[in-house]
């Protein structure tokens, strides 16, 4: 925790003279942001990518966003009420950095391609504990009306 002193110095430098701004170091205030986007063509995404060429496709949509803490792909748009949750994958959490910061965003593609292929799951979820995969009890496929597969990243915002 910045002392008050301290945070007026380091504001002095910036030229903000904003009470918020000051509050926020002081506290050392960190906020998310999600940055949402759909995959182009994801209406006719099983016809025009191969399992072959998935791992390329999600490290290309991996590369939208240069830093993030979570990651999320997802089919559907919105999704179902009743999910199955499970936690599919592992990451060493003792380190400072992401596992995927260390390990490259190729590696983890390969990792969430693996699991995108199962059935019946709905979405794809990176947390810094490890891979979560979200499943239905029923089938699915790109005709469905809520098929809008999307990625979503939760980005550090700098204070």
């Amino acid at each position: 925790m910045t002392t008050k002193k301290q945070a007026i110095k380091e504001l002095e430098r910036t030229n903000l003279s904003n009470q918020n701004a000051l509050v926020k170091k002081i506290e050392g205030v960190r906020s998310s942001k999600n940055i949402k986007r759909y995959i182009p063509g994801g209406k006719h995404l099983s016809e025009q990518i191969s399992k072959e060429r998935l791992p390329g496709a999600i490290n290309q949509w991996l590369r939208h966003t240069r830093h993030f803490t979570e990651m999320e792909f997802s089919f559907l748009d919105p999704k179902p009420a009743a999910l199955n949750e499970s936690k599919v994958y592992d990451f060493d959490t003792s380190a400072a950095n992401f596992e995927w910061e260390r390990r490259g965003r190729k590696w983890l593609s390969e990792i969430l391609a693996e699991y995108m292929l199962q059935d019946k799951v709905v979405s794809v979820k990176v947390k810094k504990e490890g891979v979560y995969i979200y499943s239905t009890d029923t089938s699915f496929n790109s005709e469905a009306e809520e098929w809008k597969p999307y990625v979503n990243f939760v980005s550090p915002r700098r204070s």
